[in-house]
Protein backbone atom coordinates (compact mmCIF):
# COMPACT_ATOMS: atom_id res chain seq x y z
CA UNK A 1 0.00 0.00 0.00
CA UNK A 2 1.47 3.45 -1.18
CA UNK A 3 0.61 5.68 2.02
CA UNK A 4 1.98 9.25 3.12
CA UNK A 5 1.48 11.59 5.99
CA UNK A 6 0.88 14.98 5.22
CA UNK A 7 -0.50 18.87 7.27
CA UNK A 8 -3.68 19.49 6.19
CA UNK A 9 -4.37 23.38 5.65
CA UNK A 10 -6.00 23.80 9.62
CA UNK A 11 -2.08 22.34 10.65
CA UNK A 12 -3.70 18.81 11.55
CA UNK A 13 -2.18 15.78 10.64
CA UNK A 14 -3.57 13.17 7.76
CA UNK A 15 -2.32 9.44 6.22
CA UNK A 16 -3.51 9.90 3.09
CA UNK A 17 -2.98 6.12 0.95
CA UNK A 18 -3.72 4.79 -1.98
CA UNK A 19 -6.45 1.25 -2.86
CA UNK A 20 -8.49 -0.17 -0.71
CA UNK A 21 -8.96 -1.49 3.10
CA UNK A 22 -9.81 -4.67 3.65
CA UNK A 23 -12.51 -3.69 6.41
CA UNK A 24 -13.71 -0.34 7.66
CA UNK A 25 -11.12 1.83 10.06
CA UNK A 26 -12.02 1.21 13.90
CA UNK A 27 -8.99 3.92 15.21
CA UNK A 28 -5.34 4.61 14.64
CA UNK A 29 -2.58 3.96 16.39
CA UNK A 30 0.89 5.67 17.29
CA UNK A 31 3.64 4.03 19.08
CA UNK A 32 5.59 6.59 20.49
CA UNK A 33 8.62 3.65 20.91
CA UNK A 34 9.24 2.50 17.15
CA UNK A 35 7.49 5.91 15.36
CA UNK A 36 5.56 3.98 14.03
CA UNK A 37 1.26 3.81 12.48
CA UNK A 38 -1.41 0.68 13.18
CA UNK A 39 -4.46 1.58 11.25
CA UNK A 40 -7.14 -0.79 13.21
CA UNK A 41 -9.80 -2.08 11.64
CA UNK A 42 -13.61 -2.99 12.57
CA UNK A 43 -13.47 -6.09 11.47
CA UNK A 44 -17.14 -7.89 11.87
CA UNK A 45 -16.79 -10.59 14.89
CA UNK A 46 -17.52 -14.31 13.59
CA UNK A 47 -20.44 -15.67 14.91
CA UNK A 48 -20.19 -17.62 17.74
CA UNK A 49 -17.15 -15.61 19.12
CA UNK A 50 -17.10 -13.21 21.84
CA UNK A 51 -15.32 -9.86 21.11
CA UNK A 52 -12.59 -10.73 24.22
CA UNK A 53 -10.93 -13.85 22.18
CA UNK A 54 -11.10 -12.21 18.81
CA UNK A 55 -7.97 -11.37 17.92
CA UNK A 56 -7.44 -7.62 16.87
CA UNK A 57 -7.28 -6.84 12.88
CA UNK A 58 -4.52 -4.15 12.17
CA UNK A 59 -2.14 -3.05 9.33
CA UNK A 60 1.12 -1.54 10.90
CA UNK A 61 2.93 0.65 8.21
CA UNK A 62 6.61 -0.30 7.87
CA UNK A 63 8.15 3.07 7.72
CA UNK A 64 8.44 5.24 11.09
CA UNK A 65 6.57 8.61 11.53
CA UNK A 66 9.47 11.67 11.54
CA UNK A 67 10.23 12.67 14.86
CA UNK A 68 8.93 16.46 14.50
CA UNK A 69 5.74 14.99 12.49
CA UNK A 70 5.02 12.89 15.32
CA UNK A 71 4.71 16.17 17.61
CA UNK A 72 1.35 16.95 15.95
CA UNK A 73 -0.03 13.39 17.41
CA UNK A 74 1.01 14.59 21.03
CA UNK A 75 -1.29 17.74 20.63
CA UNK A 76 -4.29 16.29 18.72
CA UNK A 77 -6.74 12.71 19.75
CA UNK A 78 -7.62 12.81 15.74
CA UNK A 79 -6.36 12.15 12.34
CA UNK A 80 -7.89 12.53 9.08
CA UNK A 81 -7.26 9.25 6.89
CA UNK A 82 -7.89 9.78 2.89
CA UNK A 83 -8.25 7.31 0.38
CA UNK A 84 -7.15 7.65 -2.84
CA UNK A 85 -8.13 5.98 -6.28
CA UNK A 86 -6.10 6.47 -9.17
CA UNK A 87 -4.54 9.69 -8.31
CA UNK A 88 -7.84 10.91 -6.86
CA UNK A 89 -8.79 11.63 -3.85
CA UNK A 90 -12.32 9.17 -3.27
CA UNK A 91 -12.94 9.94 0.90
CA UNK A 92 -11.10 11.96 3.72
CA UNK A 93 -12.84 11.02 7.62
CA UNK A 94 -11.69 11.94 10.91
CA UNK A 95 -10.79 9.04 13.24
CA UNK A 96 -9.47 9.03 16.80
CA UNK A 97 -5.76 8.55 17.11
CA UNK A 98 -5.04 6.53 19.97
CA UNK A 99 -1.06 7.51 21.21
CA UNK A 100 -0.38 4.19 23.10
CA UNK A 101 2.55 4.48 26.00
Amino acid sequence: MNAGLLTLQDGSACLAFEGELPFPLKHVEFNPEDYRITLVFDRPRAPGKSMFTQKKEARTFDFPVDPLFANLFKISSTISVAQIIDGQLIDIHLYSLVYLH
